[in-house]
């Protein structure tokens, strides 16, 4: 369970990024029944070409992401002045792959930037080339962006079950 975890930017004048409110996974990593709630990233005082992505979860570029059992997402954010919030839970980055193999809900998941930026995937933002796959039952409930309340997919973005509930708003 990662709960509660909050990467907080109190002033950047150059931009930069941030990677994932509780984790980020730059190689291979397995999870059974992973709980991520309350996770955020909040920035005040931002300027330059600023990114905060996965509020709770990073798969960063080449890295292999399972989710064996249940995994619940709730209540995890990004929330900037200005520059990119994209992935209230997950961001998963160019050449990335991430696949649940078992149930998935995302719940009442946020991004969202004041100015100057893009708000993309309350649930989760799949970049270009990046491989998200869906093989369990699948909810998306009350999650919110500017653009794909529930996904931003620019990547693969799979669902092998029928029972994929709120994910069709993806952009």
């Amino acid at each position: 369970t990662f709960q509660d975890n909050v990467f907080h930017i109190k002033t950047a004048t150059n931009g930069g990024a941030v990677y994932g409110g509780a984790m980020a996974n730059a190689r291979s990593l397995n999870f059974a029944n992973a709980t991520f709630t309350g996770n955020k990233i909040t920035a005040d005082n931002v300027r330059g070409a600023f990114k905060a992505l996965g509020g709770a979860y990073a798969a960063l570029e080449s890295s292999e992401n399972v989710f064996g059992q249940d995994a619940v997402f709730e209540n995890n954010q990004i929330d900037v002045n200005t520059g990119d919030a994209l992935g209230g839970v997950l961001y998963a980055a160019e050449n990335s792959t991430t696949v649940f193999d078992a149930s998935a809900t995302f719940k009442n998941n946020s991004v969202k930037t004041a100015s100057f930026g893009r708000a993309d995937g309350g649930g989760l933002y799949a970049a270009n080339s990046a491989s998200v796959t869906f093989n369990g039952s699948t909810r998306f409930e009350e999650n919110s962006a500017d653009a794909g309340g529930a996904n931003a997919a620019f990547g693969k973005l799979e669902f092998n079950k029928t029972n994929a509930e709120g994910a069709y708003d993806t952009i």
